[in-house]
C-alpha cells in the first residue's frame, strides 16, 4: 500500500480497513523502502501479508517486530529474476496449484536463489524446483517441538523466535528439531544451501496471545479527510502558480521569437522610411 500524501499510523490504519471491503487477502509493500517507523507495522492489524524482500531492501527485521507484537503475518516476496542483493526471488507453494486464500499462503515460502544455482539450472532452461531441496515434512509436535525434514540436505537450517533472536541452528542435515520455549511468541525457520539460496519459511505461532496487549490505532475519518483536503488545496495553488509561469514563460519567448523573426524586416524597411525622409527633405530645400 502506497499514497503520494505523508501518512501517519491512523492514516494506515484507515486505508487497511477500506481495502478490507473489496479484497480478502491485503499485502503489505515492502516497509523497509518508506519513511515510517517500524513501530508502525507492529500496532497496524488487518492486513495479512508482508512483502520481505524487493530490489536490493530486505525487510526482513519489519516482519520479525510484528510477528513479535503477536500479530499473524506471512510472507510474500513478488517472483523476479533481475540483478539483486538477494539473488531471484521465487514464491513457491508445494502443496497447492494456486494461492487463492489465507490458508494457502501458510503453506509457501520465498526462495532467494543465488546466481550459481540460477546459471547451473534455470539459465539453461531446467524448472527451477527440479534440483531444488524440497519440504518433505514440516509439523510441530504435541505444540512444543517443531520438526522439518527436506529432500536434500542444507548447509544450515535456522530456527529464530522473537525479534529475529536465532535459538537453534543445525549444520549440513536435511532435519532439524527445536522445543519451543515458554518465551517464544513464535518460531520461524530460514535454510541455507551450499550454493547460497536462502530459503525463508512461515512462522509456527502461538494461538494464545491474548496475553499482548497491543495499541490499535483508532481511524479518525475526520482528521485524515481534512488532512487530504488540505493537501490537495496546496496542490493546485503550487499547480496554479506553476501554470502560470509556464504561461508567461511561452508569452514572452513568443513575443521574443516574432521580434527576431521581424527583426531584418524592420531594419529594410526602417531604412527605406528614412530614405524617403531624406528624400522629401532634399526636395524642399
Amino acid at each position: 500500500m502506497s499514497s503520494l500524501f505523508f501518512q501517519n499510523i491512523n492514516d494506515l490504519q484507515y486505508r487497511i480497513a477500506k481495502a478490507d471491503n473489496v479484497s480478502n487477502i491485503i499485502a503489505l509493500k515492502n516497509p523497509a523502502k518508506s519513511n515510517m517507523p517500524i513501530e508502525y507495522f507492529s500496532k497496524l492489524k488487518g492486513y495479512h501479508l508482508m512483502e520481505i524482500l524487493s530490489d536490493n531492501i530486505s525487510a526482513i527485521h519489519y516482519w520479525d517486530k510484528v510477528l513479535s507484537s503477536g500479530i499473524p503475518v506471512l510472507l510474500f516476496v513478488r517472483e523476479e529474476f533481475n540483478e539483486n542483493n538477494y539473488g531471484k526471488l521465487l514464491l513457491i507453494s508445494e502443496f497447492f496449484a494456486y494461492i487463492s486464500n489465507f490458508n494457502s499462503f501458510l503453506q509457501t515460502y520465498a526462495v532467494s536463489v543465488s546466481d550459481k544455482y540460477y546459471n547451473e539450472n534455470i539459465n539453461k532452461g531446467i524448472n527451477y524446483l527440479e534440483n531444488m531441496p524440497h519440504i518433505d515434512k514440516i509439523n510441530i509436535d504435541n505444540h512444543i517441538t517443531i520438526n522439518a525434514k527436506f529432500t536434500k540436505p542444507f548447509e544450515k537450517l535456522v530456527f529464530s523466535a522473537d525479534n529475529g533472536v536465532i535459538k537453534h541452528t543445525a549444520y549440513n542435515t536435511d532435519n532439524a528439531s527445536y522445543n519451543i520455549n515458554d518465551e517464544d511468541t513464535y518460531v520461524r525457520i530460514t535454510a541455507y544451501t551450499h550454493d547460497g539460496s536462502v530459503f525463508y519459511f512461515n512462522p509456527f505461532m502461538r494461538d494464545n496471545l491474548n496475553n499482548l496487549k497491543i495499541d490499535i490505532p483508532e481511524i479518525n475519518k475526520k482528521y485524515t479527510y481534512i488532512k487530504y483536503a488540505v493537501f490537495i488545496i496546496i496542490l493546485i495553488i503550487i499547480l496554479i502558480k506553476f501554470f502560470r509561469l509556464v504561461f508567461n514563460f511561452i508569452i514572452k519567448f513568443i513575443k521574443s521569437f516574432f521580434a527576431v523573426i521581424f527583426y531584418p524586416f524592420k531594419l529594410l524597411f526602417g531604412k527605406k522610411s528614412e530614405n524617403n525622409k531624406s528624400n522629401d527633405y532634399d526636395k524642399t530645400e
